[in-house]
């Protein structure tokens, strides 16, 4: 979910000021947003195969 209110925040700084650290920290949020649902997956079909 932070990952999430993050990406949306540097969105809109990008509209206003592009740096080059910006990207870092979009990407770095990105990945984290989408492990993150990968290891919700994996966790809840191993759940219900139990």
């Amino acid at each position: 979910v932070l990952a999430l209110i993050s990406f949306i925040f540097i969105e809109t700084i990008m509209m206003c000021s592009p740096c080059a650290g910006v990207y870092l920290f979009e990407f770095v949020s990105c990945s984290a947003f989408v492990v993150t649902g990968v290891l919700l997956l994996i966790f809840s079909l191993n759940l219900h195969t139990k």
